[in-house]
């Protein structure tokens, strides 16, 4: 039984009695939608690209072939077992059977599609991610080195690689509505038309073969699996449902790949390298590619005993006879294991636990990974998972002297202890390409900065009660959290000329989210690409200028735009950076950007890349109409809403999310999952039906799972108190609630005066609210008070709850409207409190601090929060106690008219140490 359906907006779900039956609908799908991005992942996988689009295509092929990625992909998958090699087969077979002859691509080309062999999948992996890798980040940290020396490669670093990028969060069922762990996360890469991902819903139906699925290690019940594929590789690999577990992944920014300087001579048909004990024999084998309309192109595939050559110099003859060139060789972590990591395909579909995706994700290689897997069960865990070789330390720096580089290119073995820990309920975890502390280390050099990390982890403290929704709003973030930064820094420079100045005023005027609607984002994106165009025209960065410099495949990463644009931060705060006066340049900037556009969405729109487009084919002998819905867009780079562009290029988005999900493991049917345009690459309905969600940063629902119905939660965690049914309500909105086990659940609301002073009334009343000084106000008076504040932009007060009844009232104001402002120092970022807490007829044990917990994940909910100030009266000791065990800092002891008190101080680490504890004590 094989069935193939489609739901509304096109995506396949697919459903088999055997894993080759499904295997081979999936190559079928797959096919029907994306023949011509399975024709160019083939070839580009083969390098055959120029055959088919002539010249243009021969950069690639010689890179592939010199890679030796067909050869690499035969081993990869002969070292597969067996049930997996019968999978990619399959999946082969069906891709072959339903490949079309009516793609305006080929047609446009006069061109047919291939067959596909059984290895032909894992050659698609290879070439969705040769590139992906460190190696181009390597080749242009050399040449800074060259150029500009260590201190140069330091500030040109920048802690990112534009190509790799990911966000991906969870949190466990304590800090969710349903009680069940919630997955979060969207992938980054170059937005492809169509795109790199493809949505699917994969179901094994085990009744007919139950004995078989036994033997292979699979439930007698099946699987039901929704997720993302590469496109061209059967299975889902980095984000899936499997309806009791669930996964998401962000690239580790792993170094995995080490690059050697060459020296090769050759003398006839001999060719030799410099290796550690001289001159040694290295393999050569000659290819031609052949080139549609010209001549076939002849390329040497050499590898030496440290890796294979990916470019080499000018030569150079010698007086001996030899003739002498400078190479560059390349060591990949599957080209010495000689595998992929396809072996986790069906472990993963078989999975039910994070202890099963655990396993199965020990068989991946490529690329490496931060992995987060939540399952119903409530267990929510963070791992690395890939190959990551043991090496000398400079090897991670740049390209190692092979003369130098010791015996197996001075690899030994493979880490084995990468990072792995579980998450406890009431926890999260984020991961977006970010440095993550000592553990990063042995990993990588090179991290993505950790702004959408930091946002990320901005959005999720404190909060609780999360559903989908939530999850999906953070998706749609656009505050670019370094922007903050940058302004203090212009607003420290000189004022520019006439023309400049309301550039200037636009940009620290602007609030950093970089939506398509703001002028301020705008005006702030015109002064980066000016100084980006200024910074690139200095005399001192000459030496960089030419990208072709290892060929015209890797020009785009040793584009010196493109890396001074990724730089510009750590320029901007340099002093004197190479000699150049970046001040007196980001000054010029903002004259040089007058009369830009009034919003950011006129320039920032969508520019999806075309095949064609990516090939270098020329459009006037092959004509073909291409799709590339222009639409404006919300977002930047670097904001949690990535929609990347090319500052001092152009503000076009061409990089950014391409899918987008959210896994509830309650009730797979209440999470969602996008692409930028469609399920579909062939022109029609499903091509860009899905455009105008992912532009508006909404979601489709996700296929819900009937063998899995929705579950109420809760299983991990204790009992939760239900509200009484005769609890009165707040009454306005909850803003904030935090459901605590053995406690009940606590709620925050603006206090309503009208209905709701006189609670705050009675309990100013009893003496244990003496140092609150309202005792002798009447009820009138406490109404007005209350309605004072609740009038003012710069006080809040909130009544807060415990299982519905009034249990404390919390107060937030901006300290310079106080007088305590005029007695310290203030800082950005600070905002005064007060708490008090009800009668003790409301307390329950650990009361007080879990109060505290959510009254302070209130105010650090707003990210332009950074301390929380208190002012306690200096005579109470046991509040001055309390704000010591939660490790307050102690301020300055100041008079002020009504009390002496001690200023006392919360950051936003103290905070997570705070929760953190709380965590541990409820568990």
């Amino acid at each position: 039984m094989e069935r193939l359906e489609r739901d509304a907006h096109g995506i396949p779900h697919l459903t088999a009695d055997s894993l080759t039956g499904l295997a081979r609908l999936h190559g079928v799908a797959t096919a029907q939608d994306r023949t011509w991005q399975l024709e160019l992942l083939r070839r580009r996988a083969t390098g055959t690209v120029a055959a088919l689009v002539g010249p243009a295509g021969t950069a690639w092929d010689t890179l592939a072939r010199r890679a030796d990625l067909p050869a690499l992909a035969r081993r990869a998958f002969d070292d597969l077992d067996a049930p997996t090699r019968d999978f990619l087969a399959a999946y082969a077979t069906g891709v072959t059977s339903a490949l079309r002859d009516d793609t305006p691509e080929l047609l446009a080309l006069d061109a047919a599609p291939g067959p596909w062999e059984p290895w032909t999948p894992v050659a698609a992996l290879l070439g969705h991610n040769v590139l992906f890798g460190t190696f181009p980040q390597k080749l242009w940290r050399q040449r800074v080195v060259d150029a500009l020396g260590e201190e140069g490669a330091r500030l040109l670093s920048a802690e990112g690689v534009a190509t790799s990028g990911s966000n991906a969060w969870a949190v466990g069922g304590a800090r969710t509505a349903s009680g069940l762990p919630l997955v979060g996360g969207d992938p980054h890469r170059v937005i492809e038309a169509p795109g790199v991902y493809q949505q699917v819903r994969l179901v094994l139906d085990g009744g007919s073969d139950a004995a078989g699925f036994e033997a292979a290690g699979f439930d007698v019940a099946g699987f039901d699996v929704a997720g993302f594929a590469f496109v061209g590789v059967p299975g889902v690999q980095h984000f899936a449902h499997a309806g009791e577990v669930a996964w998401a992944i962000t690239n580790a920014m792993a170094d995995t790949e080490d690059l050697y300087a060459e020296s090769l001579r050759r003398r006839g048909p001999h060719v030799e390298a410099r290796g550690t004990d001289g001159w040694e024999p290295v393999r050569v084998r000659r290819e031609s590619i052949e080139v549609r309309g010209g001549d076939p192109a002849e390329v040497e595939v050499v590898t030496t005993a440290r890796g294979v050559v990916v470019h080499e110099g000018p030569a150079a003859e010698g007086d001996d006879g030899w003739t002498t060139v400078a190479a560059t060789s390349l060591r990949t972590a599957p080209w010495v294991a000689g595998r992929c990591g396809l072996d986790a395909l069906l472990p993963l579909l078989r999975a039910r636990t994070v202890d099963d995706v655990d396993r199965a994700l020990d068989a991946w290689v490529l690329p490496v990974n931060n992995v987060v897997v939540a399952d119903a069960r409530g267990a929510v865990r963070y791992r690395v998972a890939g190959l990551v070789p043991r090496r000398p330390d400079r090897h991670r720096r740049g390209v190692v002297p092979a003369s130098q580089a010791g015996p197996d290119g001075g690899w030994n073995g493979w880490l084995s202890d990468l990072p792995r820990h579980d998450v406890p309920s009431g926890g999260q975890v984020v991961t977006a390409n970010e440095r993550r502390g000592p553990e990063s280390e042995p990993i990588g050099a090179s991290f993505a900065p950790p702004h959408r990390a930091r946002r990320i982890t901005q959005l999720l403290d404190g909060r609780t009660g999360l559903d989908a929704d939530d999850f999906a709003a953070v998706h749609r973030d656009t505050l670019l959290l370094a922007a903050a930064r940058t302004q203090a820094v212009l607003a420290a420079l000189p004022e520019p000329g006439p023309a400049g100045v309301p550039v200037r005023a636009a940009v620290l005027a602007w609030d950093g989210h970089a939506d398509a609607g703001s002028t301020g984002a705008a005006a702030f994106a015109a002064w980066r690409s000016a100084l980006v165009r200024l910074l690139v025209a200095e005399p001192v960065f000459d030496a960089l200028r030419d990208p072709t410099t290892y060929g015209g495949e890797l020009a785009p990463y040793q584009s010196l735009t493109a890396r001074l644009a990724l730089a510009l931060d750590t320029l901007l705060e340099a002093d004197r950076p190479f000699g150049v006066d970046v001040a007196a340049l980001a000054v010029r900037a903002f004259e040089d950007a007058a009369g830009h556009p009034a919003t950011w969405g006129e320039t920032h729109v969508l520019d999806p890349a075309h095949g064609f487009e990516l090939l270098g084919v020329d459009l006037d002998a092959h004509p073909v109409p291409l799709v590339t819905p222009r639409v404006a867009l919300s977002g930047d780079g670097d904001t949690v809403r990535c929609t990347g562009s090319l500052p001092g290029t152009t503000d076009a988005s061409w990089r950014g999310s391409v899918a987008r999900y959210v896994w509830d493991l309650a009730d797979r049917g209440r999470g969602g999952w996008v692409v930028p345009l469609g399920a579909s690459g062939h022109p029609g309905p499903h091509s860009h039906d899905q455009l105008d969600l992912w532009v508006r940063g909404e979601l489709l629902p996700c296929p819900p799972d009937p063998r899995h119905p929705p579950s109420r939660g809760g299983r991990m965690t204790a009992p939760q108190p239900e509200p009484r049914p005769d609890a009165p309500s707040p009454a306005r909105p909850v803003l904030h609630e935090r459901r605590v086990p053995g406690l009940g659940h606590l709620t925050l609301a603006e206090l309503d005066p009208a209905t709701e002073a006189e609670v705050v009334h009675a309990w100013t009343r009893e003496e244990r609210a003496r140092f609150w000084m309202m005792g002798d106000k009447s009820l009138e008076e406490v109404r007005d008070i209350y309605a004072w504040i609740d009038e003012q932009p710069t006080h809040a007060a909130y009544l807060v709850r415990l299982d519905g009844e009034p249990a404390a009232l919390f107060q937030t104001y901006d300290p310079r409207a106080e007088e305590v402002g005029d007695l310290y120092d203030v800082r950005p970022g600070d905002v005064g409190v007060h708490l008090m807490t009800g009668p003790p007829t409301t307390s329950r044990p650990g009361f007080t601090l879990q109060v505290a917990a959510l009254a302070l994940g209130t105010c650090f909910a707003d990210p332009a929060v950074t301390r929380v100030l208190t002012e306690p009266d200096a005579r109470n000791a046991k509040v001055q106690a309390r704000l010591d065990a939660m490790g307050a800092t102690r301020g300055p002891e100041v008079r002020l008219s009504t009390k002496p008190a001690v200023l006392r101080f919360v950051d936003r680490s103290t905070y997570d140490a705070l929760v953190a504890a709380l965590v541990d004590a409820r568990g």
